[in-house]
């Protein structure tokens, strides 16, 4: 299958760059200023599990699979506690190690331990090594048995064996995001025939559900009933997922009218604006773009969003591609990160970021080729 250059730079960028540590691990970002990648990320290292899983299913570079379970032994031997907890993030300098999130800290996120179940259980799927599933039932059962209580607790210290949950941000507190845990949740639960997991996921997305505006936003910090748009995506995914997997029409309404309040606010240039309270913040992303643009794709592929214009996709995806690097060399391909919200401009190419952009570029090519395609393997 021939496929569009800006994904098939993408996809070399991430298998050839160095972006890929040599451990099998990905690196959260590559800084072109210092020329150097900070920390390997359990939970990106997750998406890559799925990410290849993705990519092998059309892409013409050998060594995907290969490459995946690289990924999944870093994760083993590194990442994963006899819990089945997933540690977050290991720092290459520990001068520069934030404690809150290094491996050293204690502190688990469900968030990143869905992410990571959902690429084992992809990757059980593709290989049908048995290994792969047990690491999923692992972490699964770490999820099911620790972190749920009326709702997914956030963070968890392994050390002072403590919730850590608190509004300072939005990671940090349960919230509609977690719906995107629902994904692995209920492939694990058809890999492994437990239906717990399926009605934990089903909690999952209940509780999102409660947490969505009328507008169709989902408020993703309570403290102050803002919107930041990287998570509200992630409740989205989660929810069109479910909703398609158990024939769960609110849960696809619910991601439609979160995907559609994203595209009716889009920027004049586009793109789509990182945070909403009550006002617009002007900064950009581009995984919040790649994960609009996945969300769009993947509604119009099932006949949703009928009221968007195929022009609005078509803007959102030449504002995506602004921020891939393109140029000639070891780093082309990779996708420029953006702004944060103060407006600083981070001079970096990023991992998760380029994951996103290359499955949203490939899923809007396949809608306008009016190739039919599964929502499933959602990095």
């Amino acid at each position: 299958m021939q496929i569009d250059e800006n994904i098939a730079s993408a996809v070399n960028w991430l298998l050839h760059s160095g972006i890929r540590a040599e451990s099998g691990a990905f690196n959260a970002w590559f800084d072109l200023d210092e020329k150097s990648y900070p920390f390997a990320y359990s939970e990106i290292t997750g998406y890559a599990m799925t990410a290849f899983v993705f990519f092998n299913g059309f892409e013409q570079q050998k060594g995907l699979i290969e490459r995946a379970e690289k990924a999944a032994k870093w994760l083993q031997h590194d990442a994963i506690t006899k819990e089945g907890a997933v540690r977050t993030r290991q720092y290459y300098d520990a001068n520069q190690a934030d404690e809150s999130f290094s491996f050293e800290s204690g502190n688990v996120f469900a968030f990143d331990c869905g992410m990571i179940l959902n690429g084992f259980v992809n990757l059980f799927n593709e290989t049908k090594k048995k290994e792969y599933l047990k690491s999923a039932e692992k972490i699964a059962g770490f999820l099911d048995e620790k972190m749920f209580g009326d709702e997914m607790h956030a963070v968890y210290n392994l050390k002072s064996k403590r919730f850590l949950d608190n509004a300072a941000k939005w990671g940090w507190q349960p919230g509609s995001y977690h719906a995107k845990a629902a994904i692995g949740l209920l492939d694990a639960a058809a890999a492994t025939g437990n239906d717990d997991l399926t009605g934990k996921a089903m909690q999952l997305c209940e509780n999102a559900i409660e947490l969505q505006h009328k507008s169709g936003r989902f408020i993703t910090n309570k403290s102050d009933n803002s919107t930041h748009l990287h998570p509200h995506c992630y409740s989205a995914e989660g929810l069109l997922y479910a909703g398609i997997k158990l024939k769960e029409e609110k849960f696809v309404g619910a991601a439609e009218k979160a995907t559609e309040w994203a595209l009716l606010n889009q920027a004049s240039d586009g793109g789509v604006n990182a945070f909403f309270d009550g006002k617009w913040n002007r900064s950009q992303r581009s995984d919040v773009l790649a994960q609009v643009l996945r969300l769009a794709a993947a509604l119009k592929n099932i006949g949703r969003l009928q009221g968007i214009a195929d022009e609005k996709i078509g803007a959102l995806r030449k504002s995506l591609l602004s921020f891939q690097n393109m140029k000639a060399g070891e780093q082309q391909g990779g996708f420029f990160y953006g702004q944060e919200l103060d407006g600083g401009n981070k001079n970096c190419l990023n991992s998760w970021c380029t994951m996103f952009a290359a499955q949203a570029l490939q899923w809007h090519d396949w809608l306008q080729k009016k190739e039919q395609f599964e929502i499933r393997l959602i990095v």
